[in-house]
């Protein structure tokens, strides 16, 4: 509950992720990142396969993604008198195999509403 002037920072993954992670060498192909994009763009959720380092072991880990489209965020916010006053895209930075890769495109966005 904020009283008014309050703010609330908040962050989400950008929609553009799937192309930062490309850019910075995590997908392959443009195409796996099209195939991401299908299943959002069709009903907002979609698996995910991805292997991860677990106690110095490869794991093949399997999830699902759901994503709700920026506007719903930001109306949510409208409908309870909360004024979206920034937004920042910062740009993306992955620690992997003690390297560090970068991209100009965002992986999430931050959003700082203000309670009216």
């Amino acid at each position: 509950v904020l009283k008014k002037g309050g703010a609330f920072i908040f962050t989400l993954i950008h929609p553009l992720y799937y192309v930062a992670q490309a850019d910075i060498g995590e997908l392959s192909h443009l195409t796996e990142v099209l195939k991401k994009y299908q299943p959002y763009l069709r009903d907002r959720l979609f698996k995910v396969e991805k292997e991860w380092s677990v106690s110095g072991a490869q794991e093949k880990i399997s999830y699902w993604h759901y994503r709700r489209p920026l506007s719903s965020y930001v109306n949510i916010c409208a409908k309870n008198h909360l004024l979206v006053s920034e937004i920042s895209e910062p740009a993306t930075r992955v620690r992997k195999d003690n390297k560090i890769f970068k991209s100009g495109i965002p992986s999430s966005m931050i959003i700082k509403v203000v309670k009216l």
